[in-house]
């Protein structure tokens, strides 16, 4: 498959503990007249080394689905969390996303917003001390990227700058970094708005994982992108 013929798609996936991933293909009506497509997954870890490569083929006239934990072994771990950066190469009319999927739930994570210094990233999210919003980052280019998130809660816009290596991913999370807009348990939650930026020249894609506690102490993720 010559580079001139492909397309790559650029996704976050994760594992152990919390965890399991799926990439699922689907295939525009005319690939089903091609034959077995060729797939090309390339496998980098938080700090953005190369350190799995799988070549598949799938066959067009049906969803593909690939379980991702026979390929994680050799990535590193990052604040606890086995996480990744997956480039997916194949022909143009290939439609790739990931499904996260936990005891508690399932959720799909499509292509992340694109990120770079011409376009920011804007999310809703909810202040609470029954959510945790996880911002998810990957680098898709060969310099590491400055990232500065800025919060906008109560008349306030506090900002922290974080990096993400080259090819590589990052988990920030919200409450963590901006503790003082979380509200004690059982308080109402705050709508809030988050601001992602890029500040060089790094091309990188960000998305939303908001994981919500329940009742009997299950949590519901969802994503957006």
């Amino acid at each position: 498959m010559s580079s001139s013929a492909q397309s790559s798609v650029n996704l976050w996936v994760s594992t152990y503990p919390f965890f399991e991933s799926t990439l699922l293909f689907s295939f525009e009506e005319k690939l089903q007249a091609v034959g077995p497509v060729p797939v090309q997954i390339l496998f980098f870890d938080p700090d953005g080394s190369l350190f799995n490569e799988v070549q598949i083929e799938l066959d067009p006239t049906r969803t593909g689905l690939l379980e991702l934990e026979p390929f994680m072994g050799g990535c590193k771990l990052e604040a606890g969390l086995k996480h990744a950066h997956v480039e997916v190469r194949s022909l143009p009319g290939v439609r790739t996303t990931s499904r996260i999927h936990a005891s508690t739930g399932a959720c799909i994570m499509g292509a992340p917003c694109e990120l770079t210094s011409r376009h920011s990233a804007f999310f809703p999210v909810l202040m609470s001390a029954e959510r945790s919003p996880l911002m998810v980052l990957v680098n898709r280019s060969n310099i590491e990227a400055a990232i500065r998130l800025r919060l906008y809660c109560a008349k306030r816009m506090p900002e922290m700058q974080t990096s993400v290596p080259a090819h590589g991913a990052r988990l920030v999370s919200v409450a963590t970094d901006f503790p003082e807009f979380v509200p004690e348990e059982g308080a109402r939650g705050v709508p809030a708005y988050l601001r992602i930026s890029c500040l060089n020249g790094a091309e990188c894609g960000v998305q939303l994982l908001d994981l919500a506690k329940q009742d009997k102490g299950q949590e519901v993720f969802t994503s957006v992108s």
